[in-house]
């Protein structure tokens, strides 16, 4: 039988767990203060409000970390500024 924390975290029909604010935090390589921070400004990951505990889906987590991802322009099509201090001027 699960133990009161595994069942705090895996709602009735649902098959993913969720993660408290310090296990996201830890997921993400970020500070639970941050998320926090982020909630009250309504950015961030997605999150689940069950009364006062805040929990997180690993998948949402997952997808907000995707969709902060940014790729480096190919270094072929990159341009860089003129330098205004060229030695030729």
């Amino acid at each position: 039988m699960p133990n009161q924390s595994q069942q705090e975290q895996r709602p009735l029909g649902s098959s993913e767990s969720l993660l408290t604010e310090r296990q996201a935090a830890a997921f993400l390589a970020l500070s639970a203060s941050l998320l926090q921070k982020w909630r009250l400004r309504g950015a961030g990951p997605s999150y689940h409000k069950i009364g006062r505990a805040v929990r997180y889906k690993h998948s949402d987590l997952e997808s907000f970390a995707q969709s902060s991802r940014i790729s480096r322009t190919p270094s072929s099509t990159h341009r860089f500024p003129e330098n205004k201090h060229s030695e030729n001027s």
